[in-house]
């Protein structure tokens, strides 16, 4: 089953590159230089504009909005889920993914809207609230971070239509 998850990829030209907005902030590790430290950005968190129950085995699909001017150009679009954790958000491999992309010259500014699937695999066991966002890789545009957008929930074993199908003499 395919649930869907709203996303604004940088609603007001707000959260592209290294810019710190004022308000709620969360860390998003980018790199880990040679000396291991981590490098990143800060990204405003933001209430979600809708909040999801999957299971395991169910896809999240992410419905996403931004604006585009420019030439032609091909591009990665990167989801994640994962948990804010003291400022920082942490991804879950499992639940991340990357797409190629392109899009159309736009001589005149242009409002994209796309969709990005990530299932969430069958086996999965780290039930609770996760958390989302979205980004372009170059040029760096960021989505908000979505905080408890997704709630991954277990099957509860469940016992239905339950009869007596026929009496016999033994």
């Amino acid at each position: 089953m395919i649930k869907t998850l709203e996303v604004v990829l940088d609603p007001d030209g707000l959260y592209t590159g290294q810019e710190v907005v004022p308000g709620a902030q969360i860390f998003v590790p980018q790199t880990t230089d040679m000396y291991g430290r981590v490098w990143g950005v800060y990204t405003p968190a933001a209430t979600p504009p809708n909040t999801i129950s999957v299971n395991p085995g169910d896809t999240v699909r992410f419905s996403i909005r931004f604006k585009y001017l420019g030439p032609a150009v091909s591009y990665t679009l990167y989801c994640s889920m994962g948990d804010q954790t003291l400022g920082i958000f942490n991804e879950d491999p499992k639940l991340t993914k990357s797409f190629s992309k392109s899009q159309a010259a736009a001589p005149s500014q242009v409002t994209v809207n796309l969709t990005a699937d990530i299932p969430i695999p069958t086996s999965y066991t780290n039930y609770g609230w996760r958390d989302a966002y979205c980004k372009v890789v170059s040029p760096q545009t960021l989505s908000p971070i979505y905080i408890d957008c997704i709630n991954i929930v277990a099957y509860s074993p469940t016992f239905t239509d339950m009869q007596i199908t026929q009496f016999a003499k033994v």
